[in-house]
C-alpha cells in the first residue's frame, strides 16, 4: 500500500467519525409534534389579541357617544317639568334658600338640547335679530347704500335665520325694497348665498352690492377673475384693495400678477396707496421669490406702503436674499424715512454698488418716471 492510499483511507475514517449520526423516526416525530403544538399556540395568542382590541374599541365608543350625549333627547317643548316635592318629600338638610319649584339642573344638556337653547337663547354677541328689525334695515339700505348700521350687523350670525327671508326680499316685485335686501344680503349673508349674489350681478340695479358681497365670500382666485372681468373702475379698485389684503400666500401672489402687468400694474398700485391695506407678510415673502419680476412686483406694491413699520422692515431686509428689490422700494417710496435709509445704504462700502443697480434698473424699466411709483 502506497503512502497516499493510507492518507486517503485514514481522511474516510475522520469523515465518517465527523457525520452526524441518523435520524431515528421517533425523533422526527417529537420534533414534528412540538412545531404543531407552537403554532397552535402562537395563533390562539393572536386570536386573544384581537378580541381585546376589538372589545377595547367598542368600550371606547361607547364611552365617547354617551358623553358627547348623542342619545336622542324628548323635545323640550313637549318635557314637562317634574312636580316640586314636598315639604314632606324634602330632605332634612336641604337648603332653604332654593325656591319651592325651582329646577336643578344635575347635567349637561344633551347635543338635542343645545340645538333647541341656540335657537331660542340670545348669541353671545347681542339680541336675534327679529323680522322687524330686518325690514328697518331694509328700508335704511334701500334709501342710503352707506347708511350707518355697523353696530348692527356687526355679527352676521345673528342674521342666519333671516337669510333665506333675504332670498326672497331679492326676488321680489318691489324694486326698491330689492335692493335694500340685496345690500343687506351682502353684508350678512352667508356662503350659501353666493348662488342668490351672482344672480344679482346680471342686474345692474343690485351689481355693486352683489359684487362687494361676493368679494366677501369667495375664494381668493374666484375674487381674482372678478377684478379681472369688472368693467367699472372704482368697484375694479375696491375688489384689487380686498385681494391686497387678504392674508393668504396665494392672494398676495395673485395680486402681485396684477401689479406685473402694464394694463393693470399702475391701477393696482394705486389701489393700496388710497387703502393703505396690505397683506405685509405675503409681501415681504414673495420679496425674496426666486424669480426677479415677482421679486420687483413685491417691492413696487411694498413702496405703495408709507407705514414706518413697513420702512423699517425693508431696511432690515438689505441683509437678505432680495436686498436690491428693497433698495428699489426704499428708492421707490415717497416716505423721508426711506430717503434717510437709502442715503445710509449709499456710503456703506457692502451696499454702494447695490444702490447704483437698483438705481439704474429703475432708470431704464421707468424712465418717465424716475421709478415705480404710482
Amino acid at each position: 500500500m502506497s503512502p497516499n492510499e493510507h492518507l486517503d483511507d485514514e481522511l474516510d475514517r475522520l469523515l465518517e467519525q465527523a457525520r452526524w449520526p441518523a435520524t431515528r423516526t421517533d425523533q422526527l416525530a417529537r420534533l414534528r409534534d412540538r412545531w404543531h403544538r407552537l403554532r397552535h399556540r402562537r395563533r390562539r395568542r393572536f386570536t386573544a389579541g384581537l378580541a381585546a382590541a376589538a372589545a377595547l374599541l367598542v368600550a371606547a365608543g361607547i364611552t365617547l357617544w354617551r358623553s358627547s350625549g348623542t342619545a336622542e333627547a324628548p323635545p323640550v317643548a313637549q318635557a314637562e317639568p317634574p312636580a316640586p316635592p314636598t315639604v314632606a318629600e324634602q330632605p332634612p338638610d336641604a337648603s332653604p334658600d332654593h325656591a319651592a319649584g325651582e329646577a336643578i339642573v344635575g347635567r349637561d344638556p344633551n347635543l338635542y338640547e343645545r340645538v333647541v337653547l341656540a335657537a331660542t337663547m340670545p348669541s353671545p354677541d347681542g339680541q336675534v335679530i327679529d323680522i322687524e328689525q330686518v325690514e328697518r334695515l331694509i328700508a335704511a339700505l334701500a334709501d342710503d347704500p352707506d347708511a350707518n348700521i355697523a353696530g348692527d350687523v356687526a355679527s352676521p350670525r345673528r342674521f342666519a335665520r333671516h337669510e333665506r327671508r333675504l332670498w326672497k326680499a331679492v326676488r321680489g316685485d318691489d324694486a326698491k325694497r330689492r335692493l335694500g335686501a340685496a345690500r343687506l344680503l351682502a353684508r350678512v349673508g352667508t356662503r350659501r348665498s353666493l348662488p342668490v349674489l351672482e344672480e344679482l350681478l346680471a342686474d345692474p340695479a343690485t351689481h355693486a352690492a352683489a359684487l362687494r358681497g361676493a368679494s366677501r365670500l369667495v375664494d381668493d382666485r374666484s375674487l381674482a377673475r372678478l377684478a379681472a372681468a369688472e368693467p367699472d373702475a372704482a368697484l375694479r379698485r375696491e375688489l384689487l384693495q380686498t385681494l391686497a389684503a387678504r392674508d393668504s400666500r396665494a392672494a398676495a401672489g395673485l395680486y402681485l400678477e396684477f401689479v406685473r402687468d402694464e394694463r393693470s400694474g399702475s391701477e393696482a398700485l394705486k389701489a393700496i396707496v388710497d387703502s393703505q391695506r396690505a397683506a405685509v407678510d405675503q409681501l415681504f415673502a414673495y420679496l425674496e421669490s426666486p424669480q426677479p419680476a415677482v421679486r420687483l412686483s413685491a417691492a413696487r406694491a411694498l413702496a405703495a406702503l408709507t407705514d414706518p413699520a413697513v420702512i423699517e422692515r425693508l431696511a432690515q431686509s438689505l441683509d437678505g436674499i432680495g436686498r436690491r428689490e428693497a433698495i428699489v422700494a426704499l428708492l421707490s417710496s415717497p416716505s423721508a424715512e426711506a430717503a434717510r435709509y437709502v442715503d445710509q445704504a449709499r456710503q456703506n462700502l457692502y451696499l454702494v454698488a447695490t444702490v447704483r443697480a437698483a438705481e439704474q434698473q429703475l432708470h431704464s424699466q421707468f424712465p418717465s418716471r424716475g421709478g415705480p411709483r404710482p
